[in-house]
């Protein structure tokens, strides 16, 4: 594999190379439906749903204290029975358009409309109201947000998640920055080049580096490239990811820069590292350390046990000890797609020219043990030993048994259109105009 060379420098300019009978809770109608987008399926739909806001990981990801060990995407609650509402918050002003939520230690962030917004996790009264360009911001330890994006007047605006407190930051050029300890790491695009650097909190740059990208786009390209930038800051090394070109920096010196095969973004069960060439997703904690290599579901109850889930981009099948046990046989131009194991039950998607559906199959023999229409539980957000938290056309949020397909409570009447986040205890939906929490009593949940 050829490398990229990229050159960089630090502050002192020294140059380096580098369906159910079940009365629903109450909750308001959202007049606007959201959309599933499922080369492993759950990762584009975990992807995509993150970037669109329909739903957005806890700042850490999801395997937090809280979360049952070893597993992706699991609650330790009873989720039998329907959550309770804590707390519902309007959203003032909401007129349409793109909406993200996310959780930042005790504050919910909400980016919405023409503001960035934050309410207390506990009660959900309003904290800070600070206006924005809300599709230039990124949250991560606070939020930061872009003026003049890509100008030669462009500034970051720096928000405290907790205070709402605002330090603004001149940064010529800026696309894109992100929060790291009391300093930022932005991308830069200048004349058609693009910069990598680490700025502290009065704007001083601690270390630039500029990325080659002559091989892999012409000029043109290269502004286009900069709109998919992504920055993840794993333990000590800051992955840029750019479409399908990535770079992975030294956070402390900038040094050490390389082409990556691989793009790590966030999703909603924590961080993905994705190979484009091999089609597989490694799950990441914080610090990049593997959790769950070759991830092919999720959620998962069991990624490390005896049945493999494989899946080619055409074909599923289970294998044990390298073995196929059972393999998928669908109809010609019809695709079936891994979404969930979740207690010895493996929940497909079947895409068809005619009518999409949601399966759930005996993981052992393969056995078909209930449809749905895909329109009635458009996809699988997370689980609870064995009850499916499903999201759908009719609903905001469901409770199904993953055995029977029985829909055991629903909460809404349509797709959440905004964000879903995850918490130890239960979700937060964001429903067009109201931010709701719904929890479980996790006193008395079942031991994992």
């Amino acid at each position: 594999m050829d490398q990229m060379v990229l050159r960089g420098r630090t502050a002192d300019e020294d140059e380096f190379e580098v369906g159910s009978d079940h009365p629903a809770l109450e909750a308001p109608p959202a007049r606007r439906r959201g959309r599933w987008l499922g080369t492993t399926p759950w990762v584009l739909a975990a992807a995509a749903l993150v970037v669109t806001g329909v739903a957005v990981a806890p700042d850490q990801g999801l395997p937090l204290d809280g979360y049952p060990s070893g597993t992706v995407g699991m609650l330790a609650v009873d989720a039998t029975v329907p959550p309770e509402e804590m707390w519902r918050a309007p959203i003032e002003e909401w007129r349409g358009g793109p909406q993200w939520l996310s959780v930042v230690g005790e504050t919910v962030v909400l980016l919405t409309g023409d503001h960035a917004e934050g309410l207390s996790l506990t009660t959900g009264e309003a904290r800070w109201r600070v206006p924005v360009d809300i599709q230039t911001c990124t949250v991560r330890e606070a939020v930061a947000c872009l003026e003049q994006q890509g100008q030669p007047g462009a500034r970051v605006v720096r928000i405290d998640p907790t205070t709402g407190d605002q330090h603004r930051i001149d940064l010529p050029y800026a696309v894109e920055a992100v929060a790291f300890g009391d300093d930022l790491l932005a991308l830069t695009e200048r004349d058609d080049e693009l910069e990598l650097q680490r700025v502290d909190a009065a704007g001083r740059p601690r270390w630039v580096s500029t990325a080659d990208l002559s091989d892999v786009t012409t000029a043109e390209d290269t502004i286009e490239y900069a709109s998919f930038a992504e920055l993840v800051v794993l333990g000590e090394q800051v992955y840029l990811s750019l479409a399908v070109v990535s770079f992975v920096v030294d956070v402390a010196t900038g040094a050490n820069i390389e082409r990556a095969d691989v793009s790590v973004h966030d999703s909603v069960y924590g961080y993905i590292r994705y190979d484009s060439a091999s089609s597989t997703s490694t799950l990441l904690d914080d610090d990049g350390n593997v959790l769950v290599e070759d991830l092919p579901v999720a959620p998962d109850d069991d990624p490390h046990g005896a049945y493999e889930v494989r899946w080619d981009g055409l074909h599923l099948s289970i294998a044990s000890d390298g073995e196929a046990i059972w393999e998928s046989e669908v109809e010609q131009d019809d695709v079936e797609l891994p979404l969930a194991r979740v207690d010895g039950v493996l929940v497909t998607r079947t895409n068809r020219e005619s009518s999409d559906r949601l399966a759930a199959r005996d993981l052992g023999t393969g056995d078909v043990l209930w449809t749905t229409a895909a329109d009635a539980a458009t996809s699988v957000l997370g689980a609870a030993g064995s009850t499916l938290l499903m999201m759908g056309s009719h609903h905001a949020l469901a409770g199904v048994d993953a055995h029977s397909g029985e829909a055991l409570w629903t909460y809404g009447d349509t797709y959440p259109t905004g964000g879903m986040v995850f918490q130890p205890d239960g979700v937060l939906l964001l429903l067009d105009n109201e931010v709701v929490r719904l929890a479980w009593d996790r006193a008395g949940t079942a031991v994992w």
